[in-house]
């Protein structure tokens, strides 16, 4: 058995008879190889692997030997890679090590050229960290949190930005200055678009904030830290607060009823069922609720599941179950005999898009005007505000009219301390709203 004594030995046994000296470990089990040693008359002593392939001997050196393993091999360390190696020679196919080896030595290879490329394919993407690549990143920064306004903001960028301003977007983000965003947002004034002007302002200004927030924030994607940013161009631009007027459009009971009737003799079922089952249902928006596949359904327990993503939200969409009434069901009941699993598509395969459906109540609005039911045109979003201020009337809470329509429940309050789900508060609710939209759609018919 092989002892550093016996090493030192055979080294200057070596040296002394000019030869090559070999000697083996005999602490090894038969048939797996062993561990041999070999000193030239130089003095270099090195470690080898020796097994038979193939009856034949086959030799791999394992390194030079180093009483202290610091500038090579302890004998504890040849044994220990000596082990390594026959356990990947057993665990390869034919026994051949050599190809194992070589095969290991590839991929190694590979891995370091696939992480010199990442190096330098970042390297490069750091000398064009443009304008248009930041506000990129910000909307896959929203998508992956899968905001709503992803898609409004993909599209204010694309418009007024990318497409109008094509030498600024690739212009390096952090040498954009506040009189060329100035410019930007003046044109879209010019232009009557004063409402979008201050939505721009502010999602650019959010672009630059998660940029310079990259390197202490973790949730956020590393690309946003490539923008080298020392400050944030859109914050010296006034907020526009003079176009975020907020809309204060509800419609009255007569309204609300010529409404629902014109709404019933919509064609498409889809569109028509999703737009009476967001009023019935307490004023849902129609973007969640057109996103109920039928495993959110379950009509044994009269509930429904929404997902709602609207607030600063980091661990997902909060669930938001509603029950479901009897006049809910009834409209449900078609959607599933018409699809499988996506309820409001028309082919089954694709959502209904909720341009669709917001066009579908502009022309039901406009119509109602032209023919005096209506004391001036309204949006969706109006039929959502009209339901609270009906419930309010009604007597509703305003924790309860806030857990049917998934509004203001991000305080702490509401977050840490209140596990109530006031489903009961909830069902009755919903149960007397149906009550009384059954009666404003009888007594405020349409004309004949």
């Amino acid at each position: 058995m092989l002892t550093d004594k016996a090493i030192e030995k055979l080294s200057v046994d070596a040296k002394r008879q000019h030869t090559v000296k070999q000697k083996s470990d005999d602490d090894e089990k038969r048939g797996f190889g062993r561990l041999i040693v070999r000193a030239q008359p130089s003095g270099n002593v090195r470690f080898w692997y020796r097994y038979r392939q193939l009856n034949k001997w086959v030799f791999l050196e394992l390194g030079a030997y180093d009483r202290k393993g610091e500038a090579g091999l302890s004998l504890a360390g040849a044994r220990l890679k000596l082990q390594e190696l026959i356990a990947k020679r057993a665990s390869s196919n034919d026994g051949d090590l050599k190809t194992h080896l070589q095969e290991e030595k590839q991929t190694h290879r590979l891995a370091v050229e696939r992480h010199r490329k990442a190096i330098a394919d970042e390297a490069e993407q750091a000398k064009e960290s443009t304008f248009r690549k930041l506000l990129q990143t910000y909307i896959e920064h929203l998508e992956k949190l899968e905001k709503q306004s992803a898609k409004d903001v993909r599209n204010l960028f694309r418009k007024n930005v990318f497409d109008a301003w094509p030498e600024l977007s690739a212009k390096k983000a952090a040498d954009v200055t506040v009189p060329e965003l100035t410019e930007v947002l003046r044109k879209m004034i010019n232009n009557g678009i004063g409402r979008n002007t201050a939505k721009l302002r502010s999602y650019i200004r959010a672009a630059y904030t998660l940029a310079m927030q990259a390197s202490n924030d973790p949730t956020v994607p590393v690309s946003a830290q490539l923008f080298n940013l020392t400050q944030n161009p859109a914050a010296s631009i006034p907020a526009l607060s003079q176009f975020n007027k907020t809309r204060d459009r509800t419609l009255d009971a007569a309204e609300l009823g010529h409404y629902i009737r014109r709404v019933e003799q919509l064609p498409s079922l889809v569109t028509r069922s999703l737009i009476l089952l967001s009023l019935y249902l307490g004023g849902q928006r129609p973007t969640q609720l057109a996103r109920v596949h039928r495993e959110n359904l379950d009509i044994v327990a009269s509930t429904v599941m929404l997902f709602d993503p609207k607030g600063k939200r980091t661990s997902g969409p909060r669930q938001h179950i509603l029950p479901l009434s009897s006049k809910a069901i009834s409209l449900f009941k078609p959607l599933l005999q018409l699809n499988q699993e996506i309820l409001f598509s028309s082919d089954g395969k694709v959502n209904i898009r909720i341009e669709t459906v917001s066009t579908a109540v502009t022309q039901i609005s406009n119509d109602m005007v032209e023919a005096g039911e209506a004391r001036g045109p309204f949006e969706m979003r109006d039929i959502r505000r009209t339901c609270e201020t009906m419930f309010a009337a009604m007597g509703i809470s305003s924790e309860v009219r806030a857990q049917i329509q998934s509004h203001g429940l991000g305080g702490v309050q509401n977050r840490h301390y209140d596990r109530h789900n006031y489903m009961t508060e909830k069902r009755n609710t919903l149960d007397a709203w149906v009550k009384k939209l059954a009666r404003i759609r009888t007594e405020h018919k349409l004309p004949k």
